[in-house]
């Protein structure tokens, strides 16, 4: 965890323009240890079928084991072998006019 002296967080609060509000939550934060920011979850993208099959089953780019390359497959438990990107546009190089890149936790 960080710690700063007195001094120190003044003298960065001084020479950064913040908002009032935002001193004051970064204040609670470093000197009350009261959670002030919300840590923001990793999130991947995958690419998914825009339609479902009736029961809410998608179909999803998956590795499949039998080529070694991606493939469109339905994934019933959404546990199998999905492919995932780092960024939206990556997911989106695999998309068609029947699948989406949709962001999940990763």
């Amino acid at each position: 965890m960080l710690s700063f002296t007195y001094p120190q967080l003044a003298n960065y609060l001084y020479k950064n323009t913040l908002s009032e509000q935002t001193q004051l939550k970064l204040i609670k934060h470093v000197w009350l240890n009261d959670p002030q920011f919300k840590a923001e979850k990793p999130k991947k993208w995958i690419v998914r079928s825009i339609n479902h099959d009736g029961e809410n089953h998608y179909k999803y780019l998956i590795y499949s084991e039998d080529t070694d390359l991606p493939t469109y497959e339905i994934d019933y438990d959404f546990v199998g072998p999905i492919v995932k990107f780092d960024t939206k546009e990556g997911a989106e190089l695999w998309t068609n006019p029947e699948t989406e890149a949709v962001e999940v936790e990763k």
